[in-house]
């Protein structure tokens, strides 16, 4: 909770594949909706979204990444699979079928009835196909 200061190192079987934060790492105990990301354009090539929950206590964490083309109305993108307190702790890596287009917009929904969870989202967007 003081960290000033964190560094991550990570390997991936995918190859290289730049995200941009969607939702930071941190504990919620409600549904939720995080910050939009202003992705200044829409994209063409397809996307990539990583899910990593590394506590979920009492409930069920049902998260995913939404987009939109005009910050007002917003559509699923992707959608992780639900985490309980028996599979926190993992990650989840989805991608959408093909070259879906992302829109400018992006934010992660969540619901958690009951519990706690900690958790983040990242989204990658492919080049322009």
């Amino acid at each position: 909770s003081n960290a000033v200061k964190v560094s991550t190192e990570m390997q991936s079987s995918k190859g290289f594949e730049p995200v941009k934060s969607v939702r930071a790492l941190a504990t919620t105990s409600a549904a939720g909706t995080s910050s939009v990301v202003d992705n200044a354009a829409a994209t063409t090539g397809g996307a990539v979204g990583y899910l990593q929950c590394t506590s979920c206590v009492g409930g069920t964490l049902t998260p995913k990444i939404q987009h939109s083309t005009d910050n007002s109305t917003y559509v699923d993108l992707l959608t992780f699979t639900a985490v309980t307190p028996t599979t926190a702790g993992t990650a989840e890596r989805v991608s959408p079928a093909g070259t879906t287009p992302v829109y400018r917009y992006s934010r992660t929904v969540w619901t958690l009835p009951a519990g706690t969870a900690f958790f983040n989202t990242a989204l990658g967007r492919r080049a322009n196909t």
